[in-house]
Parts: structure tokens; C-alpha cells; sequence
């Protein structure tokens, strides 16, 4: 658990860090829109759907790059109610796929890491978290054995019991037995020292 704060604040101190990047340079650099304005989750839908519908359109690869720069910006946006980073970067990606000379930017350069380094968090949270639900399972069917062995120990204990009361029972029955056996023979005896004595 100390493992996924951990990393949960990692991912939340790259998200503040980049997005206090994206609103220092980055945006001058490349003036699409003023980022460094609030949005409301409206215009932050319109802007990116707008872009979506231009990135299908466009033909002009130095257009479309910056066009993707833009989505990339957006879906990393400070006021975007759901952000996208895998989104982000995979449009920064194909920014700099249709233009290298973004990537020479040091602000873009930034935002890539930064945008890999929450990928990173983000696919290390899902496995520890994927690694807590199996320890979770794994408990649960360890406690599940262990209450099964203690019913196994209570029913062997109640069994013990009767055997032990049938034990007792039986012990008594072969003292009595043993006692007419001892009365059998001394009838015999005297039987036999009568029948002597006629």
C-alpha cells in the first residue's frame, strides 16, 4: 500500500508539473489557443472536438502536427475534467512524427517525459494494484481453508469425544464380562469338587 501512495503521488506531482509547464512555454511556443486562460469542461469538449474533427481533415502535415500539439496540449489541460495523458501522448507522438523539429523544442521535450514518466506511474499503480488483488484473493482463500480447518478441528474434537465416551462404556462392559468369566470359573471349580467329593 506504501508502494501505491507512493506512486499515486508521483503521478499527481507530474500532472501538477507538467501542466505548470504546459502553461509557461509550451503554449507560447506554439500559440494554437490561450491555454494560460481557465476553460469550462464545454469549450474544453468543443476545442477538442474540433481538433479531432481537423486532425481527419487536414491534409498539411506542418498544419496537422501543430493541430496534434494542440489535442496533446488539451488532453493534458489543467481544466480538462477527464484528462487523457495516454491520449496526450500518443497525439505529441504523432505530432512529432509529422514534424522532428517539434521535438527539438525544450518545452515539448518536457512535456514528452513528463507525459512518459505518468505513463509509467500509471501502468506501475495498475500493477501493484493488480498485485494487491491477487495477495487479496490469496488471503481470502487461505482464511476460507483455515475456517474449513476449524471446523475439521471442531468436528474431530466432538468426535474424540464420543470415542472417548464409547471407550468408557466399553471398558465397562469388558470389566463385567470379565467378572462373570471370574464367577463362571469359580462355579466351575466348585462344581467339579462336588462332583469329586460324590
Amino acid at each position: 500500500m506504501k508502494g501505491m501512495a507512493t506512486t499515486g503521488g508521483r503521478l499527481a506531482f507530474c500532472t501538477m508539473l507538467g501542466v505548470g509547464m504546459l502553461l509557461s512555454g509550451c503554449v507560447s511556443s506554439y500559440q494554437f489557443f490561450q491555454y494560460n486562460r481557465d476553460m469550462d469542461s464545454d469549450e474544453m469538449k468543443q476545442h477538442i472536438s474540433s481538433l479531432e474533427q481537423a486532425t481527419a481533415a487536414d491534409n498539411s502535415d506542418k498544419a496537422s502536427s501543430s493541430t496534434y500539439l494542440a489535442l496533446a496540449l488539451l488532453y493534458a489541460h489543467r481544466d480538462n475534467p477527464q484528462p487523457d495523458y495516454d491520449r496526450a501522448l500518443q497525439m505529441l507522438e504523432r505530432s512529432i512524427s509529422l514534424d522532428p523539429n517539434v521535438a527539438r523544442n525544450n518545452n515539448v521535450q518536457s512535456f514528452r517525459s513528463l507525459l512518459g514518466e505518468i505513463k509509467s506511474s500509471k501502468e506501475e499503480c495498475l500493477a501493484l494494484k493488480d498485485g494487491y488483488n491477487q495477495l487479496t484473493e490469496k488471503y481470502a482463500g487461505l482464511q476460507r481453508n483455515s475456517d474449513l480447518l476449524k471446523e475439521n478441528v471442531i468436528d474431530l474434537t466432538l468426535n474424540n469425544k464420543q470415542l472417548a465416551k464409547e471407550k468408557e462404556l466399553l471398558v465397562g462392559k469388558n470389566q463385567e464380562l470379565q467378572d462373570i468369566i471370574e464367577q463362571l470359573k469359580l462355579l466351575d471349580i466348585r462344581l467339579e469338587e462336588k462332583r469329586k467329593n460324590f
